[in-house]
């Protein structure tokens, strides 16, 4: 019987030490103060620092860096991604804690009862991913394992019980967990729940979900400056949200950061109207004046716009 036999390729790199990266990144061009690169490569890492230094290579197939690079330049990118990281983590905990653990929560427990999850007629029929069996899976073991002191109190009160709660259990779930449990709810539940910050469903749905991989990708202290979000998400018709065109037309081929951003600032908008959030974006992006913003998705003059306060 024929077949294709594929043989993998081997990794055969060795590991350098810091003074051979040094070397090697000086080789291909970086301009640096060798010293001071050291100690950035100690704090950093090397793997890291690369993906910051894609973009100034001569071409994918050069390692190569284009003329005048320097290492000051490479290491505003890095900070400035690390305090966006950061502006944003503060921002999706106030939608987190508002969305689910607040609005979500007093919905849900108000339609269903503390322990609605249990039934399955509480979620749509079409469910996502085995979404109802997973969860009271989840709903057990968190009851049973979690380490957090109200859960203990509770373990240690009401042993009959098996599962805790809904306002409880929301408080040990993720952001993208959270999200999947509002994309299984029924049709006419997510639209009052979307309702509530003027969108449709299906929209505020796509938002969750994109802002639950942002924020992985936040929590894991990942890359943002140029980087391809997979995640598509859905743009509400710019006659029934005008707003959210207004910092930019944003198209569905916008799979770098700053749509993201937009979301978030709507949504704060929506949440607390004399929020700052989009002051400190623009102080972010206002002290890093060389970086080349259009890289991660921001238009000219956005800052004039006054959805951003």
């Amino acid at each position: 019987m024929g077949g294709f036999l594929f043989l993998g390729m081997k990794y055969k790199k060795e590991p350098l030490s810091i003074v051979e990266q040094v070397a090697l990144l000086t080789d291909r061009g970086l301009s640096c103060q060798p010293e001071r690169l050291a100690t950035f490569l100690r704090q950093v890492n090397y793997y890291r620092l690369t993906g910051y230094l894609y973009a100034y290579r001569k071409s994918d197939i050069d390692d190569n860096f284009i003329d005048g690079t320097t290492f000051s330049m490479v290491e505003d990118r890095y900070y400035f991604d690390r305090e966006l990281r950061l502006l944003i983590f503060d921002a999706l905990e106030r939608i987190e804690i508002s969305v689910f653990r607040s609005h979500l929560v007093e919905f849900f427990s108000s339609k269903y009862g503390a322990f609605g999850f249990l039934e399955r007629n509480s979620f749509r029929q079409d469910e996502i991913e085995n979404f109802h069996e997973d969860f009271l899976k989840f709903s057990e073991v968190t009851k049973e394992r979690s380490s957090s002191d109200f859960v203990k109190a509770y373990r240690s009160k009401y042993t009959s019980e098996s599962h805790l709660p809904c306002w409880m259990l929301f408080e040990e779930m993720t952001f993208g967990a959270l999200s999947k449990f509002y994309a299984n709810l029924h049709q006419v539940d997510r639209e009052v729940l979307s309702r509530h910050y003027g969108l449709t469903r299906k929209v505020f749905g796509s938002w969750l979900h994109m802002l639950a991989v942002v924020r992985n990708i936040c929590a894991h202290h990942g890359r943002l400056w140029n980087r391809h979000f997979p995640i598509g998400f859905q743009i509400p018709k710019e006659k029934n949200l005008s707003d959210f065109h207004k910092p930019v037309k944003i198209t569905t081929a916008s799979n770098r950061v700053f749509p993201s951003l937009v979301v978030i600032q709507y949504l704060l908008n929506v949440i607390d109207v004399d929020n700052t959030w989009g002051s400190q974006l623009k102080a972010l992006v206002s002290h890093y004046p060389e970086l080349p913003m259009e890289q991660i998705g921001f238009p000219e003059n956005w800052m004039e716009v006054p959805f951003w306060r």
